[in-house]
């Protein structure tokens, strides 16, 4: 009865998907970040093409506190909501 399902489901062993997470750009392209750190939280904007572009997946400063974490780290509270 299920054989085609467990079948197909075995195909998928391995697979990852990817499902990226974009943010809304304003008016005039940019998007609003925030500083991961619990202490800190410093809210910014930065030109989607400049966060896409200069901005090294690696490494993001705060220009407020000095907090370093990855690109994937710097959401708004109301992002990640």
């Amino acid at each position: 009865m299920f054989e085609e399902t467990i079948r197909r489901t075995q195909q998928l062993d391995g697979m990852t998907v990817s499902v990226p997470l974009t943010t809304e750009r304003d008016l005039d392209g940019y998007i609003d970040k925030e500083c991961p750190a619990t202490d800190c939280g410093f809210g910014f904007k930065v030109h989607a093409d400049d966060w896409r572009d200069i901005v090294t997946d690696e490494a993001v400063h705060c220009a407020f506190c000095g907090h370093t974490a990855d690109s994937q780290k710097w959401f708004t509270q109301d992002q990640i909501a």
